[in-house]
């Protein structure tokens, strides 16, 4: 009986507001219909920081079912006259490009937006984002596999040149038929679009965290031309360019370019432990989260994975204001490891309280060892095994 009161009084209890989306969320075609969204857009708040957002609250418990498909909502539920909404999130749904355009031309004061694991975002979308939010400070792409270098020059402000494609369709038409004809056009306009650009009016001014994790599709050199010409890379403050193509080059550009980094990830890339050591001499000391997960573990790496000095000895020193730090897939990270690395952290924060902090969350998957002794050792961090 004690244990059955226990887990009552420990089970999570939903608000009434709560409880209604996840119902509606479930069974959207049934809840949901034109005279009870326009009743509903007149009381409901909209997408402030200081209230509740149903809309987004709805959103998410539909796309948390699996529901979340173009004709389910439509984007004008987005609009609201009496307060602009500043964050929108269609992360993980499967809404159309279509559809996603109209939503973000519904909310032209956009300063955060999640289009994360939005399989259908293409370069049009970005190209989009920036000349209808020009407010925009945080954007994540985490996911889009459809990316192209094409929306790294939408970020810097490029418009694609697209003339030689142009005179190319025009050659190919003569000698071909009309259907034939408009295949070629359209991919002679996307292969030049990605390499041909020229300057256009300068984008995102306010940008400071952008998420590019595990887009595949952007290239080495499309990921150096970003990092040269993007004018705001100063301001950036979060930046996660995990499960891309980096190189030493590129970790060495990122160094110049984005001092004033607290946020960064660069997970999964085949880099060098002197690249990383020296881009992090630079911009190491006010890093707060930082994912060099699997570095080096792509098929016949270049590049050893870094080693136990320089998680012992480099880490804590040079990244000495770091709160959350990602080294799971780290061959050389083992219990011992790790515990020295923890410990040193805090010693650091009781020597130079001003300087340095130690060390909140550690993930640490597939680590070698018993990670229990890790909690047992360091209760106040919380370690992902």
């Amino acid at each position: 009986m004690a244990a059955f009161q226990q887990s009552v009084e420990q089970r999570e209890i939903l608000s009434l507001k709560v409880f209604c989306l996840k119902a509606i969320g479930k069974q959207p075609a049934i809840h949901i219909d034109a005279v009870r969204l326009e009743r509903a857009m007149k009381i409901l708040p909209s997408g402030r920081a200081d209230s509740f957002d149903a809309v987004q609250g709805l959103v998410d418990h539909i796309t948390e079912a699996g529901r979340f498909v173009d004709d389910v909502l439509p984007p004008s539920v987005f609009t609201n006259a009496r307060a602009p909404r500043l964050r929108l999130s269609l992360s993980n749904s499967k809404v159309t490009a279509d559809y996603i355009a109209r939503a973000i031309s519904a909310c032209p004061h956009l300063q955060q937006l999640n289009l994360a694991g939005c399989f259908h975002v293409s370069d049009a979308t970005v190209a989009l984002v920036s000349q209808v939010c020009p407010h925009m400070s945080q954007l994540d792409l985490r996911g889009c596999r459809r990316l192209t270098d094409a929306a790294l020059a939408g970020l810097c402000g490029e418009a694609a040149d697209t003339s030689s494609s142009s005179s190319t369709s025009s050659s190919s038409s003569s000698s071909s038929t009309s259907s034939s004809s408009s295949s070629s056009s359209s991919t002679s306009s996307t292969s030049t679009s990605s390499t041909n650009s020229k300057p256009g009016k300068p984008t995102y001014g306010g940008l400071t965290a952008l998420n590019l994790g595990g887009v595949v599709n952007l290239s080495h050199d499309g990921i150096l031309s970003f990092l040269q010409r993007f004018g705001h890379a100063a301001q950036l403050t979060d930046l996660n360019l995990s499960g891309t193509a980096l190189s030493d080059r590129t970790l060495e550009l990122l160094g110049q370019q984005c001092r004033g980094l607290r946020r960064l990830g660069i997970g999964y890339a085949d880099v060098s432990e002197g690249a990383v050591r020296q881009m992090l001499d630079i911009v190491g000391r006010q890093l707060e989260q930082l994912n060099i997960s699997w570095l080096c573990t792509a098929p016949y790496p270049r590049h050893a994975q870094p080693s136990v000095s320089f998680l012992i000895d480099f880490l804590p020193h040079r990244c000495c204001m770091l709160r959350d730090v990602d080294v799971s897939g780290l061959r050389s990270v083992s219990v011992p490891s790790l515990a020295q690395y923890v410990d040193t952290t805090v010693q650091l924060a009781e020597k130079l309280p001003k300087e340095a902090r130690a060390v909140q969350v550690v993930r640490c998957k597939f680590v070698q060892g018993p990670s229990q002794q890790l909690a047992a050792a360091f209760p106040d961090v919380q370690f992902v095994c």
